[in-house]
């Protein structure tokens, strides 16, 4: 049976979720996989699970962690994992009231304007969700959004982007229902640190949060630059009703599409050229990717995007400071170039989230 490691990286952590066998598809939450999570990296929040706040250099196994994880995800100071039988465990810094933790002052507070936060630096299942079978987690900066197999949405966390979905700027510390998809289910959902987005199975994208960039790709004829501006609830992206959307992911202010025919599209902000259009300028509405066809995944750093087409080959650009485009200098790219891997592989790509992470 063959083996692999899924990956996501933010910030100066990394997660890495262990398989003794292939990957599970997103929507197949309810199936069984052998599965360990492993942590590396920073930890002054308890971000990486390991009931302490000390970093490490190597991969260490989270020890109260002994779920079947089928995702992991981090964000920031905070990290997430998604169960096989459909429960999400968090820990690091959280705003989250509905976490079962002691009240013996053994774990760190901080009081902010905003809110009250508490690092818990051990994998703490989400209560107020065991109700739910959740399909999907994503995990933003400062929020976190979860799906159930029945197409709801919930949001919690910081809101002055509108990124929660609830119709308002106010944040919430627990979780709030923003939108019933149970007539098409949700197929994909991701986060940054303005925007939030859900790809349904019907193959429609719905964003919400901030367009100063126009990364929610609403420009038209008929809107132009009144698009602009925050919004506050998940709104159907109409500039791509034509094509049958599959996945999403999103940088800083700019987002990528991928449909069903391994075609990209990428809108937002471009000061990087992370889009990989060639120049630096921002694109309000969603503009097709030609240079590389036949994509089968995608994922977005803060500044700097990846994708993998059918063959396997994987290609980058955008910011590349501390070298994360991988191409063995310092320099950022504007249009998309193809990565040369040494030959032996480390890991299954038949996850998308192996893609994910940003270091700049």
């Amino acid at each position: 049976m063959k083996s692999g490691c899924s990956r996501t990286l933010c910030s100066a952590s990394l997660l890495l979720l262990v398989h003794a066998q292939p990957l599970l598809s997103q929507t197949d939450v309810k199936s069984k996989a052998l599965a360990q999570v492993f942590s590396v990296g920073s930890n002054s929040h308890g971000e990486l699970g390991l009931g302490t706040y000390q970093p490490t250099t190597v991969p260490v196994a989270c020890p109260k962690g002994p779920f079947n994880a089928v995702r992991a995800f981090a964000a920031g100071y905070r990290s997430a994992a998604l169960t096989s039988e459909g429960k999400v465990y968090f820990w690091g810094s959280s705003w989250l009231h509905d976490l079962t933790v002691p009240g013996d002052g053994s774990y760190n507070s901080y009081h902010a304007s905003a809110a009250t936060t508490i690092d818990v630096p051990n994998p703490t299942l989400l209560s107020s969700m065991y109700s739910n079978v959740i399909a999907h987690v994503a995990a933003g900066s400062n929020h976190l959004l979860v799906s159930t197999d029945r197409g709801i949405i919930f949001a919690q966390g910081e809101n002055r982007f509108g990124q929660l979905g609830t119709g308002d700027i106010e944040n919430r510390d627990g979780f709030e229902q923003i939108a019933d998809f149970s007539d098409s289910l949700v197929v994909d959902l991701q986060t940054s640190l303005q925007n939030s987005a859900a790809v349904l199975g019907n193959g429609k994208l719905y964003m919400w949060g901030e367009n100063t960039y126009g990364q929610m790709g609403l420009d038209s004829e008929e809107l132009g630059s009144a698009s602009r501006g925050v919004f506050r609830v998940p709104t159907f992206i109409k500039t791509l009703e034509k094509h049958f959307i599959v996945a999403v992911s999103l940088g800083t202010q700019f987002i990528v599409v991928l449909d069903a025919h391994g075609n990209v599209f990428a809108q937002g902000r471009n000061d990087f050229g992370q889009l990989g259009l060639g120049h630096y300028d921002p694109v309000p509405s969603p503009t097709l990717v030609s240079q590389v066809p036949n994509v089968v995944a995608i994922a977005c750093g803060l500044h700097h995007t990846v994708l993998l087409n059918i063959s396997g080959d994987v290609f980058v650009t955008g910011s590349n400071s501390a070298g994360q485009l991988g191409l063995g200098d310092q320099k950022q790219r504007n249009t998309f170039t193809h990565v040369q891997f040494e030959p032996q592989v480390v890991c299954d790509t038949t996850d998308s989230s192996m893609l994910q992470g940003e270091t700049a």
